[in-house]
């Protein structure tokens, strides 16, 4: 597991840990191992750089591959993606995989933990930008003045702001096939005018 979750906080007196949840992390694994269709609920929201373990966003890629393919993820079926992997290896290899899917919860909890992992991701992405933020406003670069750093923050905050996802996590396809087979079946859709014509 990295060791490297201290970052400095006004010089080095104070010194506060990156938030991150492992655990939810492992369950959220978990739950997609045991079964697959839980990959579907969580994959408007989350990415595999939003896991604050490495090797958990390695087994969230190799279980996309496999269930991409149509194929069953499983602690068997991924194992060879991970032969030589020796931060599994470190953490207990093909046993950690096993543990994962043996200590999983319901399915149903698979987009809340979600969530979870996406919004402490973010919490650290908006950490990132206020040390560098800060550290260009203490030791300026002599080509920046102060406004131009006040974009400069702005560019990054709105990158932050570009990966939110709405809270109930559903894609615009998601959202586009839900209004067809509402209209298809007959029923009203919930919408707001926009003032376009059709």
């Amino acid at each position: 597991m990295p060791d490297n979750n201290i970052i400095p906080f006004r010089g080095a007196e104070i010194a506060r840990r990156l938030p991150f949840n492992l655990e939810a992390e492992q369950e959220l694994l978990g739950a997609i191992l045991v079964n697959n269709q839980a990959a579907d609920k969580v994959l408007p929201v989350l990415r595999a750089e939003h896991f604050w373990e490495p090797v958990h966003g390695r087994i969230y890629s190799a279980i996309l591959a496999l269930v991409g393919r149509s194929e069953v993820a499983n602690p068997i079926t991924i194992k060879s993606y991970f032969e030589a992997d020796e931060s599994l290896s470190e953490i207990g290899g093909s046993a950690y995989l096993a543990r994962l899917a043996v200590s999983a919860t319901s399915i149903i909890n698979a987009p809340d933990y979600a969530r979870v992992i996406h919004d402490l991701y973010l919490r650290r992405r908006l950490i990132g930008v206020a040390e560098e933020m800060s550290q260009q406003a203490y030791d300026p670069d002599p080509i920046w003045v102060a406004s131009e750093l006040v974009q400069l923050c702005r560019g990054h905050l709105d990158a932050v702001a570009e990966e939110h996802v709405a809270p109930r996590g559903r894609s615009i396809e998601e959202i586009a096939e839900s209004c067809r087979r509402s209209l298809a079946e007959g029923h009203p859709i919930d919408a707001i005018p926009c003032g376009l014509k059709d």
